[in-house]
């Protein structure tokens, strides 16, 4: 599960500590093509994670009750023994240990403990984690965002970097679905239906108003003077919530499909569902002008084993159809005729904002589209988020993320650009050390922070500095003293945001016995 590598400069042996369901092994690998194990230490149940400090190595297990952090003694390598125990109540994810306490991230906490004593570790703190994030919407300074089995979250992002939790809405059962709108935010609950919260006081949400829908209240949009409520049970209920203390339901669209998710545009509805049995997805195209009789006039099935449906986006006249691991980009310019024009990759939910398309997957990935083409989106970037990606907002220069397991993932949206993307010089071998160069290191929209790595690290190179914010300079220096006649090459790797991919500069150093120059209508030896 995982591995660490003693680190002691006056280390006898090198070894590795590896974890796995039988526990702690210590391998020996001073003769790397014959690792041998010189020790082991054997839990009750399954190693998960593991982290070494001077003596002691510290394995989180993640197997039955109890879990927990084992303090284990590895001052003699071939006999580990376990000194100190600490309980969790959730499964440690992973761990790290700096300054003498050791800090475990399980399913609900992030425990802080102190390992001064390793035969007696105690908690010293503890941050409770906002996991489970599945909806969420951002206005002004703030985020909202849907944690399924708690309530409503209301964090403060005035500042990105540092997003705090400011408020909290104690949801009766579930809180799955999310629009918010001027002072009143709109959480559907499942079996509890839809709840109309005033979030004028972001510190105080309070419910003023709900309808409970005959079925599963799953996802709400906001279009007009209506919410239109998306029902496991029910289909489509319309709601007009001009008074938001007195929701009236006006009209209905019932089917025998699981209703997901909903997207409003001018006189349509489009209604996403989940067929279980085939697992695939419908789409179903619903003429609201009359919201008390919607009608539907065209539909749109993935076919069987497609992946049932899960959201909706809208962009000129093309609906975006998230379903199970693809997204499907259809033509809706004939509402009665839906047609599929191409499939993306990933399926979760989709969202568009401005030209951009944004697309959450179940595995964690965030992919940016462009969509100056609206029937062929071109692929713009990435990223990963901790686990489940469900839903994504975009604001200013920032993504906001509902992660599943993680919680909220904030993202800038900038992405670097690095000039130039290869640099170099040829020397003589008798010679000075040749100019530094310079690496400018830019971003498309608002400064970004970005850090800055050689990789492989040689001692013929060096470059500074190594972090800071665009715009910015990295001067990049070779030192040819004691370097052989050859060609020597490293690289520098650049990376900001998760959002933005790492900017690779690639760089060569050339050292010859002579180096000579052209200069019209001379050739000097330089």
């Amino acid at each position: 599960r995982d591995v660490e590598r003693s680190r002691g400069l006056g280390d006898v042996y090198k070894r590795q500590y590896v974890v796995n369901s039988r526990g702690l092994h210590v391998i020996q690998v001073t003769d790397p093509s014959a690792p041998t194990e010189v020790g082991s230490y054997e839990t009750s149940r399954t190693g998960w994670s593991l982290a070494l400090a001077g003596n002691y190595a510290y394995v989180a297990d993640s197997g039955s009750p109890p879990h927990g952090l084992h303090v284990v003694s590895v001052a003699d390598p071939a006999h580990p023994t376990e000194v100190g125990f600490y309980q969790v109540e959730g499964v440690p994810d992973d761990m790290a240990v700096a300054g003498g306490r050791v800090y475990i991230a399980d399913e609900l906490l992030l425990h802080i403990v102190d390992v001064s004593n390793p035969t007696q570790p105690a908690q010293v703190g503890a941050f409770e984690e906002l996991s489970w994030g599945i909806r969420l919407d951002v206005a002004g300074e703030y985020a909202y965002v849907t944690d399924e089995y708690r309530g409503m979250h209301v964090i403060h992002v005035a500042d990105p970097t540092q997003p705090a939790e400011v408020g909290f809405w104690d949801a009766p059962k579930n809180a799955v679905g999310l629009a918010v709108r001027g002072n009143h935010a709109y959480v559907t609950g499942g079996s509890s239906g839809l709840h109309i919260l005033d979030i004028s006081n972001p510190a105080n949400p309070v419910q003023v108003g709900g309808y409970d829908t005959p079925g599963t209240a799953f996802r709400v949009t906001l279009a007009g003077q209506y919410a239109y409520v998306a029902d496991w049970e029910g289909g489509l209920r319309i709601l007009d919530v001009s008074d938001p203390a007195h929701p009236i339901q006006v009209g209905s669209f019932t089917t025998s499909y699981y209703g997901m998710d909903v997207a409003v545009a001018g006189q349509y509805a489009y209604l996403a569902e989940a067929d279980g049995d085939a697992d695939g997805g419908y789409l179903r195209i619903l003429n609201v002008s009359d919201p008390a009789h919607p009608t539907e006039v065209g539909v749109f099935f993935t076919g069987p084993a497609y992946g049932i449906g899960r959201g909706v986006a809208l962009f000129d006249h093309y609906a975006y159809f998230a379903h199970g691991s693809t997204t499907s980009v259809l033509d809706v310019f004939d509402p009665a005729n839906p047609t599929k024009v191409t499939d993306l990759y990933g399926g979760y939910d989709a969202a568009v904002f401005g030209d951009r398309l944004y697309i959450a997957d179940s595995y964690s990935d965030v992919t940016v589209y462009d969509l100056s083409n609206p029937a062929a989106p071109a692929y713009v970037n990435g990223c990963k988020t901790w686990s489940w990606a469900r839903q994504v907002v975009a604001a200013g220069d920032y993504l906001y993320v509902a992660d599943r397991s993680g919680g909220v993932a904030i993202l800038g949206t900038s992405t670097l650009q690095v000039q130039p993307m290869s640099l170099g010089w040829m020397v003589a071998d008798d010679g000075a050390d040749p100019p530094p160069r310079t690496v400018r290191v830019e971003s498309s929209g608002s400064p970004i922070t970005w850090t800055a790595g050689l990789s492989p690290t040689v001692g013929w190179l060096t470059a500074a500095p190594l972090s800071g914010t665009t715009p910015a300079a990295i001067t990049v220096t070779a030192h040819i003293s004691g370097l052989a006649v050859g060609r020597y090459t490293s690289t520098l790797v650049i990376t900001g945001p998760t959002v933005s991919r790492a900017q690779v500069v690639s760089i060569t150093l050339i050292v010859a016995d002579e180096v000579y120059g052209l200069y019209l209508p001379l050739v000097t030896r330089q």
